[in-house]
């Protein structure tokens, strides 16, 4: 799930992954991207011009692939992602994973560093939306190393898979450190790959919902 999909950027790649590691065992375009968009690729945002503007998007991306218009059964969440419930909202229990580059600030409490919402973003994601050894895939301030940040325990407790520092080219006009990271969610944390210089962002290659 990307549940702050915003302009849909994300979850196209996502779409991608999933079409690129399948095609082999479908051979079918038609069931295959059927079979992504109904029942693999979940995504949610406050604004609803955002859910359609997604939708909108992935559907004709769709269609580079089958050459035809088809109605998919989108699985979307329009509301504060912080209350999304995947058993309520979904009829699933959890997410295998979380592709996501959430809100950074609450922009009605930017001054404290306790609203800062990509942060109450990283709790929820481990507290109610991902399954065990589930990953998240994350874009965020590089601040969570601060001994203040109240998820550096997570980094601490978690299987941290890959960190990359030093990514604020890709995020023109954002006045802070920008960091992105690949966690499992599991105390198996042994070993990380970390890249503090300029390095391409992609998503992993194996598919994830």
């Amino acid at each position: 799930i990307d549940h702050s999909c915003g302009k849909g950027n994300i979850v196209l790649v996502i779409f991608d992954v999933y079409y690129s590691a399948l095609i082999d065992i479908y051979r079918d375009p038609i069931e295959l991207t059927r079979k992504i968009l109904n029942d693999c690729i979940y995504f949610g945002d406050i604004n609803e011009k955002n859910i359609n503007y997604t939708r909108d998007i992935l559907s004709k991306h769709a269609k580079l692939y089958t050459g035809l218009d088809i109605d998919y059964d989108f699985n979307t969440y329009v509301g504060d992602s912080r209350c999304l419930d995947p058993m309520k909202d979904f009829n699933i229990s959890r997410f295998d994973g979380v592709f996501v580059n959430p809100p950074f600030q609450d922009s009605l409490k930017r001054n404290k560093t306790q609203h800062k919402l990509w942060i109450e973003f990283t709790k929820l994601t481990f507290k109610n939306l991902l399954k065990d050894d589930g990953i998240l895939l994350q874009i965020s301030p590089s601040s969570f190393s601060s001994p203040s940040c109240k998820i550096l325990n997570i980094f601490r407790e978690k299987k941290v898979k890959e960190l990359y520092l030093n990514q604020e080219r890709y995020f023109k006009n954002i006045g802070t450190s920008i960091c992105w990271y690949i966690i499992q969610n599991t105390t198996d944390n042994m070993y990380t790959t970390m890249a503090v210089s300029y390095t391409h962002l992609t998503l992993p290659t194996t598919p994830y919902v």
